[in-house]
């Protein structure tokens, strides 16, 4: 019962636009996991299906972050990446400034996407996780070194994946590889001060 408490109090710290994703996700997850039970029609109609979009389906848009794959190794990994990067930078840059942030990988992320003609399956918050990631790695002041290290060695490890993996067919690393470079975009116009809220 202490540990539940413990863990319910670092919850409680963690910053209010990363809080609020984190639940939305988990919620989403969980809507998943009811939906394959009842009609995996519901979690699939969130997903964005580049084939069958239209004005009608535009809210796909939005919610496609949100869903990830059924196994919870990509939820906890995405808001794992989420919490230790993104938690630091809201309270550091300011919540307009971490929304902005959070926009670019976005829209990185599902533009090219829908250029290429990718279907948004399961993607989860791949590209917006990455933005983050990249920024934090190059402009917070209050991560340490080791963690930046990490996110370093994760960004290094998408870019050798350009040489292994198709990328048209492994939406994930792509996913990742395209939030980055959001991240790049917005970390140069952030440091050249053109985005600052």
């Amino acid at each position: 019962m202490q540990m539940l408490s413990s863990h319910i109090n670092k919850f409680k710290k963690i910053n209010k636009v990363t809080k609020t994703i984190t639940i939305v996700s988990v919620f989403f997850y969980l809507l998943g996991i009811f939906s394959l039970i009842v009609n995996p029609m519901i979690i699939d109609g969130l997903n964005l299906d580049i084939s069958g979009f239209s004005y009608s389906t535009i809210y796909e848009i939005f919610t496609y972050p949100f869903v990830h794959d059924f196994h919870p190794s990509h939820l906890l990994f995405n808001l794992s990446l989420l919490i230790l990067f993104g938690n630091i930078l809201e309270k550091e840059i300011g919540v307009k400034n971490y929304i902005l942030l959070i926009v670019f990988g976005w829209v990185f992320n599902f533009l090219p996407m829908m250029f290429l003609g990718v279907d948004l399956q399961i993607a989860g918050l791949s590209g917006i996780v990455s933005s983050i990631m990249f920024f934090n790695i190059f402009v917070s002041k209050n991560t340490t070194s080791s963690i930046k290290l990490l996110g370093l060695v994760f960004c290094l490890d998408m870019l050798l994946n350009i040489i292994f993996v198709d990328l048209k067919k492994d939406m994930t690393v792509l996913g990742h590889l395209l939030g980055m470079f959001g991240g790049v975009i917005f970390t140069i116009l952030y440091k050249t001060k053109k985005v600052t809220l």
